[in-house]
């Protein structure tokens, strides 16, 4: 906007010029000393900052034009924002120390003796009625009307160049220059070129004034997008709230999950162990019933050879009757009768061994049977209960199963959220990649629209800027401008941080521009009445109950070098002025910049500086960092200490100071707000 308001400025300067010769308005020294001033307020000198005074030399033996250039000095005052004086010389030799020398007399002055004194320094040489191309900018007056040419090399020599506007329409064309020189023949067509060069202007104006409805959409559209990042980043918190909270019950879901693997892993284990076992059991079940079946043989065996030895008993006894019998008929063979009962009596005696050795036998296999058969009943016993606990496993398999069946459906169910998750935060992802590229460029639009440091650097001489972000996009700014002789310098903490507060702070910057350099206001108090009214207007405050009351809390001063006087107004932002080993508090009113209860007129302060003085305007995200030992705030008392003691020191150490302090007592703790500090030594 800045650039645009200055190419208007050229324009209407241009047109001017022009018009000026086409109404025949008589050249006189005035005419030519305004001439020779405007002719030097748009060329550019790389060194600007370091000049303190702006010289224009006057090379002449008449003082005619060097009075009337100080009557423009009484009415300029300054040229390129710097204090602006008039210097005569009578000769060439007398050069030196001027930013401009202007001569009009070929007769008595050469050019090639002045360029000989002004080589290698930057100084712009104008001249008038010379030959084409021998000066760097040389005019002519014909028939009323200016003319001129533009020498670019012996500019570009001197590390000068102007503004292309003005360089565009200066004369080619040498015969056109000569033209001007010996006849009026070429008059006809010069003013042809002029209306053409007319035409050219008014296209560049309506081209100038489509940019500007351009760049108002620009900022409309800027606008919009900014509510638009607002209303998604708020979506965005409510979706990444629901995602962690699904996140969550799905670990805790997964962490179940596991449990219940592990565990129905140790019941597979336990189970696989008991049929082990199991099998094992049958196997001795089967052994034993072998063996039973084996002793059942046995036991078979030898009661065959029982009942064997019992017909044999019982023949034995037959024969023993029969012999009995037949023995009462052999009365007669007695001894052979005696002799045979004698053998008799000693078999029926080895039968009777014979017989008791059976019945031993008999019991021994009895007894044997018996505990073949407790076995056998332990054996059905262990059986019972090895079926009994194999139809247990069999339940505990079959609760198992369908345990893994809805340990297996969970999980799917757990996968098909966890996918669902991950696709929510994967389109979250990339709107926060999306938001965050949109507030990166909006970073660059705020960076753009803040003050350079090249141009703090042409106001003040020795200053520091610490500026931390909390976020991408800031709500503090700093913001500055030259009004005559006054530096004007604020410094703003807007409501929020982030998007809004960046929001906040281009409407600041913006209005700021309107009031001080568009409407002309000077005056902080006036600045602040002013900026007040934009706002509440703008954001349609009206003061009513549950309403937000968007604003800025602001230090706004003036620093004037002629009177060395600090004219100060504030709202709620107060500012600290370091004097020797003094803390001097300049209080601000107690009311934003914003709809408030109390909406009376800010307050004007007046202080006389000192050489050494330095001025300290900040925002609150300093003192009210949370950290330190007990994790407490910085304090703004704590903050005006570190002002004082780190007084002594370089501006540019200050600010590694401060930085290192703030780092110290943050420590890992999250930064709460944005942080603003500038520092001014006078």
């Amino acid at each position: 906007m800045k650039n645009l308001y200055r190419i208007s400025l050229i324009v209407c300067f241009l047109f001017g010029f022009y018009f000026n010769g086409i109404t025949q308005e008589k050249f006189t020294d005035k005419s030519r000393a305004t001439y020779i001033y405007q002719i030097s307020s748009y060329v550019k000198w790389p060194n600007i900052a370091d000049i303190k005074v702006f010289k224009i030399g006057v090379l002449s033996n008449e003082n005619n034009i060097y009075n009337e250039l100080l009557k423009v000095v009484d009415t300029a005052k300054t040229i390129n924002k710097k204090p602006l004086a008039i210097t005569l010389f009578k000769e060439i030799e007398d050069i030196k120390d001027v930013q401009v020398i202007f001569v009009n007399n070929p007769k008595l002055y050469d050019l090639k003796k002045v360029f000989e004194i002004i080589k290698g320094k930057k100084i712009l040489l104008i001249s008038e009625n010379y030959g084409f191309h021998q000066s760097m900018i040389n005019f002519i007056v014909y028939n009323n009307e200016k003319h001129y040419d533009i020498n670019e090399q012996k500019l570009s020599e001197s590390g000068l160049s102007v503004n292309a506007l003005f360089l565009a329409m200066g004369i080619k064309s040498e015969s056109v220059w000569n033209s001007y020189q010996k006849t009026d023949s070429m008059l006809v067509q010069e003013k042809l070129l002029v209306q053409t060069q007319k035409e050219l202007i008014i296209k560049q104006k309506s081209e100038i004034e489509e940019q500007q409805k351009k760049l108002t959409q620009q900022k409309e559209e800027l606008s919009k997008l900014f509510k638009e990042i607002v209303t998604t980043q708020k979506t965005l918190s409510v979706k990444q709230a629901l995602v962690l909270m699904q996140e969550k019950s799905i670990k805790i879901q997964q962490q179940e999950l596991e449990q219940k693997k592990k565990e129905a892993e140790l019941q597979k284990e336990e189970i696989k162990k008991q049929i082990g076992v199991l099998d094992n059991q049958k196997k001795e079940i089967k052994l034993q019933e072998v063996k039973i079946t084996e002793q059942k043989g046995v036991l078979n065996e030898q009661l065959a050879k029982i009942e064997q030895q019992r017909l044999i008993m019982y023949l034995f006894i037959i024969v023993i009757l029969m012999v009995s019998g037949l023995g009462y008929f052999i009365y007669r063979n007695y001894r052979i009768k005696k002799q045979a009962n004698k053998l008799l009596q000693e078999k029926n005696d080895k039968i009777t061994k014979q017989n008791e050795e059976i019945q031993a036998q008999h019991d021994e296999l009895l007894l044997k049977n018996a505990e073949i058969m407790q076995q056998k009943e332990e054996i059905m016993t262990q059986r019972d209960e090895i079926e009994k606990h194999r139809d247990d496993l069999v339940v505990k398999n079959v609760e198992i199963t369908k345990q893994k069946e809805e340990i297996e459906t969970q999980r799917d169910e757990i996968e098909k959220q966890r996918d669902i998750a991950t696709s929510q935060r994967d389109q979250i992802i990339k709107q926060n990649k999306m938001i965050t590229d949109s507030i990166v460029y909006a970073k660059r639009i705020q960076t753009a629209i803040l003050p350079m440091e090249e141009f703090f650097k042409q106001m003040l001489d020795e200053y520091f800027i610490l500026y931390r972000p909390k976020d991408i996009v800031s709500g503090d700014f700093f913001w500055e401008t030259i009004k005559g002789n006054k530096k004007i310098i604020a410094v703003a903490d807007c409501t929020g941080h982030g998007v809004p507060g960046a929001f906040m702070s281009m409407l600041g910057i913006s209005y700021l521009n309107e009031i001080v350099i568009k409407e002309g206001y000077d005056r902080p108090d006036e600045i602040l009445n002013q900026l007040r009214e934009h706002i509440v207007r703008s954001l349609k405050q009206q003061g009513k109950d549950g309403e937000v009351k968007d604003g800025m809390d602001i230090s706004l001063f003036s620093i004037d070098k002629t009177t060395n006087k600090l004219l100060y107004a504030g709202a709620n932002n107060h500012l600290t002025l370091i004097r020797g080993e003094e803390i001097i508090v300049i209080d601000a009113d107690k009311m934003p910049i914003s709809i408030y209860l109390k909406m009376e007129s800010f307050t004007l302060k007046e202080v006389d500086l000192q050489k050494g003085d330095t001025i300290y305007a900040h925002s609150d995200g300093y003192g009210d960092q949370f950290g330190g030992p007990a994790r407490k705030k910085f304090m703004s008392k704590r903050l005006r200490q570190t002002f004082q003691e780190m007084a002594p020191l370089s501006m540019a150490e200050q600010k590694i100071k401060l930085e290192k302090t703030f780092d110290e007592w943050k420590g890992e703790t999250e930064q709460i707000d944005d942080v603003l500090i500038v520092g001014i030594r006078i």
